[in-house]
């Protein structure tokens, strides 16, 4: 988050220099977090009930566009209209068929992971990931979109692995999704259906995952947005995890909303975000059940 902060506040200096060209936002807020997952790194591994989690805490994000010309703009930071928005540094083109394509690339050098999720005394270990993704909208002027990523994750010191052979979590992730667009108004409704490929040393952590989901988004004229997402995902592992003799299988589910209030009060080019949501796995082996709430509020500029 260090890292993303100050990008922002480097380029949102920058655009001091190109006023006419430079567009985005910043923001920051809380959340708060309750989670029962005993695969959260946030939790307390050395304690009784480690797999449950209430977490209040700060959050800043933001994004920067600079238009090289009409059609074509540079992008940088985690977009707000993506409900669960992720680092990008990307180009996105618009054509003259009306198609638009962006590829970026996935930037998150600073998580963590449990050195060993599968033992009582656990130590958590940096992690970080890397990764591109390619975007298709409105694909020859019809609604139909198309995405495709491939992320590098890498766990600094894998315990799990070291252990057991079939646990290494370092790989690549690799998702397809696709769908399509109905526009009323200014209501945009995606239906989509994805398919994801988890390639990792260890056969007990790689995957197969299918899933699908609707995520509608509505526009007023004051430019106000509301986004909300349903989406479902099974997911079925390679091979047997050795500490539970089991090949894991899992269904997840989840439900996200998404409102920003912009200029409230009469506050020009400022904003209010309130997100908040659910999400569930259930799996074949009890150990990777989870049950996660959250909710977010911010304030944030225009510019």
């Amino acid at each position: 988050m260090r890292v993303t902060a100050l990008l922002i506040c480097l380029l949102v200096s920058f655009s001091a220099f190109a006023e006419d060209k430079i567009s985005g936002y910043i923001t920051g807020g809380i959340f708060v977090i309750n989670s029962d997952d005993k695969l959260m790194v946030d939790g307390d591994g050395d304690k009784s009930d480690f797999d449950s989690l209430t977490k209040i805490g700060a959050m800043i994000s933001g994004e920067i566009n600079y238009a090289l010309n009409d059609r074509t703009k540079i992008h940088f930071g985690a977009p707000r209209t993506e409900i669960v928005p992720k680092l990008e540094l990307g180009v996105t083109s618009k054509f003259m068929n009306k198609t638009e394509a962006d590829v970026s690339l996935l930037i998150s050098p600073i998580e963590n992971e449990w050195e060993n999720p599968y033992v009582y005394d656990r130590s958590k270990s940096k992690a970080e990931s890397y990764g591109l993704k390619i975007k298709l909208k409105n694909i020859g002027g019809s609604g139909f979109f198309a995405e495709s990523a491939a992320v590098h994750r890498n766990v600094a010191d894998d315990k799990a692995k070291a252990a057991h052979s079939s646990l290494g979590r370092n790989g690549y992730d690799y998702e397809l999704k696709a769908g399509y667009t109905l526009k009323k108004g200014k209501t945009f409704t995606d239906f989509f259906a994805k398919y994801s490929r988890g390639d990792r040393s260890g056969s007990a952590e790689s995957f197969d995952g299918f899933g699908g989901g609707v995520k509608v988004t509505t526009l007023t004229h004051d430019g106000d947005f509301l986004i909300f997402l349903l989406s479902a995902d099974r997911v079925d592992f390679d091979s047997a995890n050795p500490y539970f003799d089991e090949t894991r299988k899992e269904t997840d589910y989840s439900a996200m909303l998404l409102y920003t209030l912009n200029n409230p009060f009469g506050f020009k080019d400022k904003f209010l975000t309130f997100a908040g949501g659910y999400s569930a796995r259930e799996a074949n082996t009890e150990f990777f059940d989870a049950e996660t709430y959250f909710a977010a509020i911010g304030a944030g500029l225009n510019f």
